[in-house]
C-alpha cells in the first residue's frame, strides 16, 4: 500500500512545496511535533527543544510555503495524512 502511485501523488500535492524547500526537514519535524501536541504552540516547542517564538515563525513559514490555512479542519487533515504517508514512504 505504501508504494502506491495515489499516495505519492497525495503526498506531493499537499507537501511538495515544503518538501522542495530548503529545510524541508525541519519544517516537516516542526509540523509533527505541532500535530503531535494537538496544536498547543508551548507543549510543541517543549518537544523540539526551542522557544516558543521560533516554533511561531517556523510556523508561519511552514503555511506560507506551504499555502496552508491550519484553521481548517480539512487541511489540518490533509497535511497530517500527507505526513503519514511521507513517514510511511520516506521515513522522517
Amino acid at each position: 500500500l505504501e508504494y502506491h502511485p495515489e499516495l505519492q501523488i497525495f503526498k506531493q500535492e499537499i507537501l511538495g512545496s515544503l518538501l522542495d524547500h530548503d529545510g524541508s526537514v525541519e519544517f516537516l519535524r516542526t509540523l509533527e511535533a505541532y500535530f503531535e501536541s494537538n496544536g498547543n504552540l508551548s507543549k510543541a516547542a517543549e518537544a523540539l527543544f526551542i522557544h516558543r517564538n521560533t516554533l511561531i515563525y517556523r510556523m508561519d513559514r511552514i503555511t506560507e510555503i506551504g499555502d496552508f490555512d491550519l484553521d481548517h479542519n480539512e487541511t489540518r487533515l490533509a497535511v497530517q495524512l500527507a505526513l503519514r504517508i511521507h513517514r510511511m514512504t520516506d521515513r522522517l
